[in-house]
């Protein structure tokens, strides 16, 4: 296929990715699509300065509707927004007619469009049990480019949110930024947040995040889509990454069933990274179940899933209890990268074409692990680029690591250069356990089962290799 012709297949699925989430939200909207919807509903258009054709601000209107109302209804038309956004009151449900409800941010000077925001460190007294549901966030990056801190939603210090069937579209910095201190710097804790459902488009990759996390406990990212998102020099579609605070929080944080085509960034489409911080409550409790991850295959940007505690994890360092599960990732740069952390399960996922390898440690060997299991994986024609290293597994500092029922198809280089399974790259390890993993070649890509290079210092006493299938291909590892 020409470059030509994958780029016209590409536009094609990136419209039918738009589009099919574009109808779920109609038909989850608001009943009807008139300024009205029922008795106890308060429409922008009640209130003074309402403008539907965007042609002037809408933002003391709304504001208006937040201050008399707790349920505020925004039909069809093009409402746009200025200056530091509009900010609903505690139970507050504001909910459109669908996609063609659209709140426009109004101006390069818009900070956020909506703000949901505590005025307290303390989340006991948190802005609370909002609804966002059913409308449009649409950016200017098409038209003002990049801006980091530009965003579409705000939410800082907030409790029991759900924001569901929106799409967020063409935002300058992220499309949703869940932030993790106020004006002035002082903390905020976010809790119990929930996204599902919505669309995140980006329209040209010149974007911060998707979603950016400073801080949260118990967030779920759920049944999403995110499509050109992300300028390279950003983390991902979606970033969890606390700020150099020791009060910002991260626990019980999901991302679950969502699904990514054709974003940028520079650790994954679901990046977690988390400082060098000793943090009063330590990041713990990531759960990255179901979802798809797949490459444009043109320009090679796309990348999977990249979790990382700088530095490296140590005994006395609590689990941060990453599973990464039952995950498929395509045509990628790279499947995973796990670095700096304690407790790391892999299961079950399937990491296909990327062009290079996935990562336990980091190659400077300056963010090593500790407790990691990669259980029952398929790798698949990894590591194809004739430039990189060829390996199906590549394996850096760790101990205490298990890897177990895999299984490894045809990795290597595409040139047929290089091929292993498993490598041991520079740095060390130890309580290394490698059973009944098997190798399927029938390409003939992959010439070695098992490399441990020389710079590689594992620890034979500790050593369990058995039971493994290497398709007659040698290892430097052999079964005892």
């Amino acid at each position: 296929m020409t470059l030509i012709a994958r780029r016209e297949a590409i536009s094609r699925r990136e419209l039918l990715l738009i589009g099919s989430t574009a109808v779920a939200q109609a038909a989850h909207g608001a009943p009807g699509s008139s300024s009205h919807i029922g008795p106890g509903w308060a429409s922008i258009l009640d209130f003074p300065g309402a403008d539907p054709t965007g042609a002037t601000p809408s933002t003391s209107a709304l504001q208006a509707a937040f201050d008399a109302s707790r349920r505020v209804y925004l039909p069809e038309g093009l409402f746009t927004v200025g200056g530091d956004g509009v900010r609903p009151q505690s139970g507050t449900e504001l909910r459109g007619a669908g996609p063609g409800s659209v709140l426009r941010q109004l101006d390069g000077l818009t900070n956020q469009v909506l703000n949901l925001e505590g005025g307290s460190p303390n989340p006991a007294l948190n802005l609370r049990d909002v609804i966002l549901r059913g409308f449009k966030i649409q950016g200017l990056v098409g038209s003002l480019g990049f801006s980091e801190h530009q965003h579409l939603l705000r939410i800082s210090g907030a409790t029991r949110i759900l924001v569901e069937d929106l799409v967020f579209e063409g935002y300058r910095g992220d499309g949703l930024y869940l932030a993790g201190s106020g004006r002035k710097g002082d903390p905020r804790h976010n809790q119990d947040i929930t996204i599902t459902k919505c669309l995140f488009d980006g329209v040209n990759r010149d974007n911060r995040n998707g979603i950016s996390v400073i801080d949260c406990d118990m967030l779920r990212i759920e049944s999403n889509r995110f499509t050109r998102s992300t300028r390279p020099n950003m983390p991902g579609a979606i970033d969890v990454e606390p700020n150099k605070n020791d009060w910002h929080v991260i626990h019980d944080i999901k991302i679950l069933n969502n699904q990514f085509f054709a974003n940028g960034g520079g650790g994954g489409s679901i990046c977690l990274f988390f400082p060098y911080v000793p943090f009063k409550s330590p990041p713990k409790g990531i759960s990255i179940e179901g979802n798809t991850i797949e490459g444009a295959g043109v320009d090679d940007l796309d990348k999977g899933i990249f979790v990382k505690h700088l530095g490296s994890a140590g005994l006395d360092q609590p689990e941060h209890q990453v599973v990464i599960r039952d995950n498929t990732v395509r045509n990628t740069q790279h499947g995973f990268r796990v670095a700096g952390l304690r407790g790391v399960n892999v299961e079950a996922n399937r990491f296909i074409g990327t062009s290079t390898s996935p990562m336990v440690g980091s190659a400077n060997n300056t963010s090593g692990c500790i407790d990691v299991t990669i259980f029952r994986n398929q790798f698949f024609e990894l590591a194809s680029d004739p430039t990189k290293g060829g390996d199906g597994l590549q394996i850096f500092t760790v101990a205490n690591l298990r890897v177990i029922e895999n299984t490894f198809s045809n990795c290597g280089r595409t040139d047929g250069t290089k091929g292993c399974a498993i490598t041991f790259s520079g740095g060390q390890s130890s309580n290394v356990t490698m059973r009944a993993n098997s190798i399927k070649n029938d390409q003939g890509r992959t010439q070695k089962a098992v490399i441990r290079e020389r710079n590689h210092k594992l620890a034979s006493d500790s050593l369990d290799v058995s039971a493994n299938h290497w398709a007659g291909l040698r290892s430097d590892l052999p079964d005892q």
